[in-house]
């Protein structure tokens, strides 16, 4: 596994306590969740680029694709514990003009060209990063979930950064 990758997975997580309910909030995480542009969305393009550069024994990238997918489900792991916390329950879902959008495999990028894949998970991790800042500039977070979605944010940023290199090496 890519070394750099490796140490992102070992930073720890910070602890987020049972929070006082906050529909607004949960609304919001939702997009970030489970909506088209989200952690599960990135989860699954991940696992399906993974096995796709398997097959084209591309070890590296589906190495780098696989433990990008670990970092995507303890994003889920997260999120969805932080929804709960706020009264919310873990779906994967997202509002769009107040109505409820389940989510849906067709948000992934089926490609099967390398460069391709890396420049559209570049583009995806960066929305995901759009929502979670939207969050953090709404001033509805208190500190404990704030520092929990700046450590995602990390991770998204280490991302982007490795698909970066990928695709300039």
């Amino acid at each position: 596994m890519n070394n750099s990758v490796y140490k992102m997975l070992t930073e720890g997580w910070p602890k987020v306590n049972k929070q006082a309910s906050n529909p607004q909030l949960v609304r919001a995480l939702f997009s970030a969740y489970g909506g088209r542009d989200s952690e599960l969305t990135l989860l699954n393009q991940y696992l399906y680029q993974a096995m796709v550069l398997r097959e084209q024994n591309n070890m590296f990238l589906s190495e780098l694709f696989d433990a990008a997918a670990n970092d995507q489900m303890q994003h889920i792991r997260h999120l969805g514990r932080l929804i709960c916390r706020y009264g919310g329950e873990p779906r994967f879902i997202s509002y769009i003009g107040g109505r409820g959008i389940s989510w849906s495999s067709g948000n992934i990028y089926y490609e099967k060209n390398a460069d391709r894949m890396l420049e559209k998970s570049i583009l995806c991790e960066r929305q995901v990063l759009r929502h979670y800042k939207s969050i953090l500039n709404s001033n509805i977070l208190d500190n404990e979930p704030k520092q929990l979605i700046e450590r995602i944010i990390k991770d998204n940023e280490h991302h982007i950064n490795l698909f970066n290199t990928a695709l300039n090496s």
